[in-house]
């Protein structure tokens, strides 16, 4: 019976291993993963795990156990890959235990980034459920926090502790936080959001070392300055888990395995998905990975219609965050040069409709609060719609 292994039990693992079943595939499939716990769903780690009501139970699982028996889902939990032999067409685990396979899924996503204190000890980050659990915990022992590094994940964990009475401060080494993905108005928007809400956002900085312990940290900034706070988390970007493919023949270099939209390396029944995939993009003409819920979830299910039928799916990146009481939503990625125009609302509100492109390229669009709106401008993305076009659509709308 032909049998199909999924390396890591994420929302892009799961979503390949549904969907092989929703396309007819009766064989054997496999799902493993370096967890001990049952699939879970990563976007409430930042945008709920700090709400006492959403945390009672203390996880957040991707599906019932009832579906993994249902669909007759073998799953392997705490067993993390350690080699891959695509000659013999077998993946050894980290306890010793060889599983062979006919296809293969590689979708061990990323693990965190972390600094060192100056005893030696790795800061807290947040990117797996015990990382959740241990932030409620001290959130709520705590008042205090710093986070180092403003990306998403992070804000959103700002605003979830401010929501809990802690103070905050952020610290980014960027002049301006979101520069590169949302563009100078946008980035100064977002960062007066967080400031208007009691967050402290100090940019432009370097972490020159961290002392203490959790409840008596010490940030020493590069100018000199010493900041307190009980709670200090890591929010330094992340990397891939590749380091299972040394040695076997899967294209792979820093940023990710390397494949198609649709999770195609190259090699005859291996295929990525999620956060671990690196494909090419072809606006910004570079090899990247897209790290966000909704891309893991088509892609997982992309690259199993491949393996099954040979279907080719083109993607197009979306993303959603949770900002205090803003939700933001965007197709497509901002590239440099850009040009952005509010088409709908404005910044002064906190509720728009954002465009940008260059050159007569229309790269993508950003939505705060008015998803309604975003929708329309998915399809334009990916027929690769030209920036009048996106801009005809935006004074059709406001006409309409």
């Amino acid at each position: 019976m032909r049998r199909v292994l999924i390396i890591g039990a994420s929302v892009a693992g799961v979503s390949a291993a549904d969907a092989l079943r929703e396309a007819g595939f009766d064989g054997s499939i496999v799902l493993a993963g370096a967890e001990p716990h049952a699939p879970y769903d990563r976007p409430p780690l930042s945008k709920q795990a700090l709400s006492v009501d959403d945390t009672r139970d203390g996880h957040f699982p991707l599906r019932g156990d009832e579906h993994y028996r249902n669909q007759q889902f073998e799953l392997l939990l705490g067993k993390a890959a350690s080699r891959l032999d695509t000659d013999r067409q077998v993946v050894t685990f980290d306890d010793g235990d060889e599983v062979p396979f006919d296809d293969l899924v590689i979708a061990t996503g990323c693990r965190a980034n972390t600094l060192i204190t100056e005893n030696g000890e790795p800061l807290p980050v947040l990117r797996t459920l015990d990382d959740a659990r241990w932030l409620a915990k001290a959130a709520s022992t705590y008042t205090q926090a710093i986070l180092i590094g403003a990306g998403f994940i992070g804000l959103e964990v700002a605003a979830g502790l401010r929501r809990r009475g802690i103070d905050v401060t952020v610290l980014e080494t960027a002049p301006t936080p979101f520069q590169h993905s949302l563009g100078p108005e946008l980035a100064d928007w977002l960062c007066g959001y967080h400031a208007a809400q009691g967050v402290r956002v100090i940019a432009g900085v370097q972490v020159a070392r961290v002392r203490g312990a959790p409840g008596r940290y010490e940030v020493v900034l590069a100018d000199g300055r010493v900041l307190e706070a009980g709670i200090v988390l890591a929010g330094i970007g992340v990397r891939p888990n590749t380091e299972w493919l040394l040695g076997s023949a899967v294209p792979h270099n820093e940023v990710g395995v390397l494949c198609s939209a649709s999770g195609n390396t190259g090699l005859a029944g291996i295929f990525a998905a999620g956060d671990v995939a690196a494909t090419h993009h072809a606006p910004s003409r570079r090899v990247m990975r897209i790290e966000h819920w909704t891309h893991s979830v088509e892609q997982g299910r992309a690259a199993a219609r491949h393996m099954l039928l040979g279907e080719v799916t083109q993607l197009t990146p979306y993303f959603w965050t949770d900002q205090h009481d803003r939700k933001l939503q965007g197709y497509g990625r901002r590239q440099p040069g850009d040009s952005m125009r509010v088409v709908e609302g404005d910044l002064d509100s906190g509720e728009f409709v954002a465009l940008f492109g260059a050159n007569e390229h229309f790269h993508g669009v950003i939505a705060s609060n008015r998803p309604r709106s975003l929708r329309r401008y998915r399809k334009l993305l990916e027929e690769n719609a030209s920036w009048s076009q996106a801009l005809g659509l935006a004074e059709a709308n406001v006409a309409g």
